[in-house]
């Protein structure tokens, strides 16, 4: 069929009512859309009830401490300084008491240090030689021994009676236990002191004396041992 004018007016005029009714449609779904972005939502045909907003809880004034970190070296401890050496008393030593047995006789002497050569050689060989001279009634060695001091003392004839007539032919005999010198000794008697300088002291055992203890005293005198007594009275 030929379009005509009438035809194109009707087609045009049911595009425009198409359009209109599109538009009027479009506006009606946007509607419904902002409405139901509007509208509270529901769940499972329910309304979701709005909640009460929960309170959150005030924190406290009081502030919580921060832990302190711990290391994770392992502390060494420091060594206690070594205190000073204390000097160490010396230990108390308990003295011994000396045995109880009998002495043993001391080696003899050394002879005294003089000018020339001792005779006899020490005091213990003149001791042995002094009481042999007693026993055989030498009275020339006995005289010849006596020391410069006691002739000082009692003089010469004096000392010759008194070895005569009181120690000529007596049973004498002398076990020396000890000896010392030289050293300083006070030949004492009747009263008078003389210092003697190089004396030596011989303890002795006498047998049948009363008591048998001796102390005999000797000295070096030009060369020979020589010998102390008391001759009787002082000159």
């Amino acid at each position: 069929m030929p379009v005509t004018p009438m035809r194109w007016a009707a087609l045009a005029a049911a595009l425009v009512a198409t359009f209109a009714v599109s538009l009027i449609a479009g506006a009606a779904v946007r509607q419904m859309v902002d409405s139901r972005a509007t509208a509270p939502p529901v769940a499972d045909g329910l309304a979701t009830p709005t909640s009460a907003p929960i309170a959150t809880p005030t924190p406290s004034s009081t502030p919580t401490p921060t832990p302190i970190a711990t290391s994770t070296r392992t502390s060494t401890p420091t060594p206690a300084p070594t205190p000073a050496s204390t000097p160490t008393a010396a230990p108390t030593t308990t003295p011994t008491p000396p045995p109880t047995a009998s002495p043993t006789p001391v080696a003899p002497s050394a002879p005294t240090p003089t000018p020339g050569e001792l005779d006899p050689p020490t005091a213990e060989d003149f001791a042995e030689e002094l009481s042999a001279a007693i026993r055989d009634s030498d009275e020339a060695y006995l005289n010849e021994r006596l020391h410069p001091e006691v002739i000082t003392r009692y003089g010469a004839e004096q000392c010759a009676d008194w070895i005569t007539s009181d120690i000529a032919g007596d049973d004498i005999r002398w076990e020396v236990r000890s000896s010392s010198g030289p050293q300083e000794w006070d030949y004492a008697s009747d009263d008078l002191s003389t210092v003697i300088a190089d004396a030596w002291i011989l303890d002795a055992l006498q047998a049948q004396a009363d008591p048998p203890e001796r102390e005999l005293h000797f000295a070096p005198s030009e060369g020979t041992w020589r010998w102390f007594t008391d001759c009787g009275e002082p000159v």
